[in-house]
């Protein structure tokens, strides 16, 4: 009895037992089973995130004009080398680097891609953070503004960092740009608001067009360091000038370079200054032979340049001996500078009519905008070359020395220099040309620490004031720069 008691017992516990693991069993495949649908879902949320927050057409778009911004120029002038040397072996090598490069990380489509991306996926987060304290009007353009802001100071510093080793000025330059764009955007929302005129707003263009012209040639002129290095030798290869005779002006302008006379009879310490020693009253004037050497570069006698005999520097080395005649140096001036960018247009307009016009475009159309775009840029600098001879020579006679007429007359040849502006159809995209290295000369460029957190600063504002007016209301973004920006961003 007692061992058939034992055996149903152990039956039973066997029995138990085998319950028991199969409802672990059971329970363990139910945990599986719910498990995989979790993560089902997380993969179909991660997925749907992801889509929704990397591959927005925004970021698409963004990256693509980005990537064909970096690649088309670079890519056109290898061919154009190529060809014009006959020699295609390193070709393919080359086009292959001009397609990658802008893929790394340091490079601009990255970085827009990523700017973009954070954008979007802030922009929710903000809006409900913000709708209990916002009307509905004005929520759309603060959570946007807000949004921008945070993705620039999140992603901007990294791309900065990375491209200031290879060169100072890039971030700087697009800065200026986007600084530009900001408060060209900023005013048009104002002159909107006050209703004012088209008239109005087109003089306050040709203003605005003058005003930065002069600062970028009164830079290029006696600041130097304001402008980018490679801008100012493009500046000096398009106006055919000799950065010698402007650094000419620049030691006048400093001290280091005078006229003998006006150091011996105009200034107040002029008794002082000749009871001294000959070495020591021109100790300052370490650079008093520059015109001197101006003209033996150019094969002239050194008499020329040879400020201690000269009441007025002749007007033939500001001409760079070209000629004697100020009327036909500024002919010339005019000539060879409208040959050189009628070639940068004519390059620049043949391209747009060849791979974005597909050969759709009126010809004559294309020439005519070729030469004007052509004479208005050789305006400038000839505009103030003949004001410069102008002012020299016919300034008056009891007012001020002939030093303090040199150094006026360039400045007040770029005020004018920029009157053939009120020919150009596109005042806009002019701008968008010249302001931001004219905003460019109010900061300083070299990349120290306090310069760059200001730049990263400006960058986020003028990119947070971008976006926003680009989503909200696109029509403040003006030009072509414009238009396209919110496009991208929409």
């Amino acid at each position: 009895m007692n061992q058939s008691s034992k055996r149903f017992t152990t039956l039973v516990a066997k029995f138990i037992t085998l319950k028991k693991l199969e409802n672990v069993v059971k329970l363990y495949k139910k945990c599986i089973y719910q498990m995989m649908l979790i993560s089902k879902s997380l993969y179909k949320s991660s997925i749907y995130t992801i889509r929704i927050v990397f591959f927005q057409r925004s970021i698409i778009i963004t990256f693509l004009l980005a990537y064909l911004y970096e690649v088309i120029r670079r890519l056109s002038k290898n061919l154009l080398d190529h060809t014009l040397k006959l020699n295609f072996d390193s070709l393919p090598r080359d086009m292959w680097e001009i397609l990658s490069d802008p893929l790394r990380l340091n490079r601009l489509p990255i970085f827009l891609a990523r700017l973009i991306a954070t954008l979007n996926a802030l922009n929710p987060l903000m809006i409900k953070l913000l709708m209990p304290y916002i009307d509905g009007q004005n929520i759309q353009f603060v959570s946007t503004f807000l949004a921008g802001a945070i993705s620039a100071l999140v992603n901007f510093p990294n791309f900065q960092t990375q491209r200031v080793e290879t060169n100072p000025y890039y971030t700087f330059n697009w800065t200026m740009v986007l600084l530009f764009k900001a408060l060209d955007s900023c005013i048009s929302s104002l002159s909107s608001i006050a209703k004012i005129s088209p008239q109005t707003d087109l003089c306050i263009d040709l203003a605005l067009l003058m005003a930065s012209i002069y600062c970028v040639m009164n830079a290029w002129y006696f600041s130097p360091e304001k402008l980018e290095p490679s801008y100012r030798k493009w500046l000096n290869k398009m106006s055919h000038t000799d950065e010698d005779l402007l650094q000419g002006l620049r030691y006048m302008r400093d001290g280091s370079l005078d006229y003998k006379h006006t150091q011996t009879t105009t200034t107040p310490t002029a008794p002082l200054q000749a009871s001294l020693p000959l070495s020591i009253q021109h100790a300052s004037l370490q650079n008093q032979n520059h015109f001197m050497k101006f003209a033996q570069k150019y094969g002239q006698d050194a008499a020329l340049g040879d400020l201690t005999t000269h009441k007025k520097l002749p007007c033939i080395v500001f001409h760079q001996f070209h000629c004697e005649s100020c009327v036909k140096n500024t002919q010339h001036k005019f000539y060879t500078q409208l040959k050189t960018t009628l070639k940068l247009y004519a390059s620049i307009n043949l391209f747009v009519f060849v791979v974005v016009k597909k050969f759709y475009a009126n010809p004559m159309t294309l020439i005519l905008k070729t030469l004007r775009s052509s004479l208005i840029l050789s305006s400038f600098t000839t505009l103030q070359c003949a004001c410069i001879c102008l002012v020299r020579n016919y300034h008056p006679k009891n007012i001020k020395d002939q030093k303090y007429w040199d150094l006026m007359a360039p400045k007040l040849g770029a005020a004018i220099a920029g009157i053939g502006t009120v020919f150009s159809k596109n005042k806009s995209d002019l701008l968008l040309a010249i302001a931001p290295r004219s905003l460019g000369t109010f900061f300083d460029p070299k990349p120290t620490d306090s310069n760059l957190k200001l730049q990263t600063v400006l960058f986020s504002f003028s990119f947070a004031v971008l976006v926003a007016y680009g989503r909200l209301n696109p029509s403040r973004l003006k030009g072509t720069i414009g238009k396209g920006f919110g496009y991208m961003i929409k």
